[in-house]
C-alpha cells in the first residue's frame, strides 16, 4: 500500500470516528435489542418520546409489507401484531435511511437506484432466509444496509467516490477493485467500521463487512453468505439487459460461493428467487417510499 492510500485510509478512519451518532432513541433500542430480559414496555418507553419515529412505525406497520387486515393504531398494538423484533428492525432501518437522507443524485451516482437495490437486497435476504426456515428477523435489515459503506464514502470523499463509480462502470456489482486502487479500502470494510461505531448487533456487522467475501467471516457465515447471494439476485432483477451468457457465468460463480459457505443453490432455485423478488418488488414498492419519507 502506497503513502497516498495510507493517507486516504487515515482520513477516512478519522471521518468515520467523527460521523454523527445515531439518535438517542436508536441507541436505546439497540440496548433493548441486545438485552434478553427487555420487555415490550421497555421498547414502547424508548420510542414514545420520538413522535416522528412513532408515526413512521405506525405507517410502516400498516403497509402491505406486513399484510395486516385491520388498521394498527398504536405502538403497543403494532408490537403485539407485528412483533418485538420487527419493530426494532423498523427503527434501525429508518435510522439508517434518515442518516443519509440528504444525499442527492449526481452525474455518477443515482440515489434512487441505490435505495431500490438496497431494498431489493433486503427482500431477497428475507426470501432466502425464509426458504431456509431461518427465523431471525434481521435478514431483511442486513440486506437493506449492506452497501452503507458506499454512502459513507460518497459523503466524506465525494471526488474519490465519483472516480470509483466511473472506473467500475459498466460492472456495478463489485466496485472493490476500483475502491482498493483509488482509496486502498473497500465499501464493505467502511460499512463495517461505521456499524461498529454505532454498536449495531454482531450479525448485522458481519453481514455488511463480509457480504462480498463471506468465506472470510468466522465459522458463522450464514448472514454474510445470504446477503452475498441476495446482493447478486437484486442486481439481476435490476439489470434488464443482462446477457444470458453472462448470467450463466455469474450463476455458476454464485452457486460455487454458496457451496463453499454452506448454502445449497442451483440455477433453477436462483431463477425462482429472481422471479419471487420481482413479484415482491411490485407488491411492496410502497414500503420503500415510507422508509425514505
Amino acid at each position: 500500500m502506497n503513502e497516498p492510500e495510507n493517507q486516504k485510509i487515515a482520513e477516512l478512519s478519522a471521518k468515520i470516528k467523527s460521523f454523527p451518532s445515531l439518535p438517542s432513541v436508536v441507541s436505546h433500542v439497540l440496548k433493548i435489542k441486545a438485552d434478553p430480559k427487555s420487555t415490550v414496555e421497555d421498547l414502547i418507553d424508548a420510542i414514545r418520546p420520538d413522535l416522528a419515529l412513532h408515526t413512521a412505525i405506525l405507517k410502516i406497520s400498516n403497509s402491505a409489507f406486513f399484510g395486516q387486515m385491520r388498521k394498527i393504531s398504536s405502538l403497543k398494538q403494532a408490537l403485539m401484531v407485528i412483533g418485538f423484533a420487527e419493530i426494532q428492525n423498523i427503527v434501525l432501518s429508518k435510522a439508517v435511511f434518515n442518516s443519509f437522507k440528504k444525499i442527492q443524485s449526481n452525474s455518477a451516482f443515482r440515489i434512487n437506484e441505490f435505495w431500490e437495490h438496497s431494498f431489493l437486497c433486503g427482500l431477497a435476504s428475507k426470501i432466502i432466509s425464509n426458504d431456509l426456515s431461518e427465523d431471525s428477523n434481521d435478514f431483511f435489515v442486513a440486506g437493506l444496509i449492506h452497501d452503507i459503506g458506499k454512502l459513507v464514502l460518497l459523503m466524506v470523499m465525494p471526488h474519490d467516490f465519483e472516480m470509483i463509480v466511473r472506473e467500475s462502470d459498466p460492472f456495478p456489482m463489485n466496485t472493490a477493485t476500483a475502491e482498493k486502487k483509488i482509496i486502498g479500502i473497500t465499501h464493505d470494510q467502511i460499512g463495517m467500521s461505521l456499524l461498529m461505531r454505532w454498536m449495531f448487533p454482531e450479525n448485522l456487522i458481519k453481514a455488511v463487512g463480509f457480504h462480498h467475501q463471506p468465506e472470510k467471516a468466522d465459522e458463522n457465515r450464514l448472514f454474510p453468505v445470504i446477503v452475498h447471494v441476495a446482493n447478486f439476485l437484486s442486481h439481476m432483477v435490476q439489470s434488464h439487459d443482462y446477457k444470458e451468457g453472462n448470467r450463466e457465468v455469474e450463476f455458476s460463480k454464485i452457486i460455487h460461493t454458496g457451496k463453499l459457505n454452506g448454502l445449497d443453490l442451483s440455477k433453477k432455485l436462483l431463477n425462482q428467487y429472481i422471479e419471487d423478488i420481482s413479484v415482491k418488488k411490485e407488491q411492496e414498492k410502497d414500503i420503500l417510499e415510507l422508509f425514505l419519507s
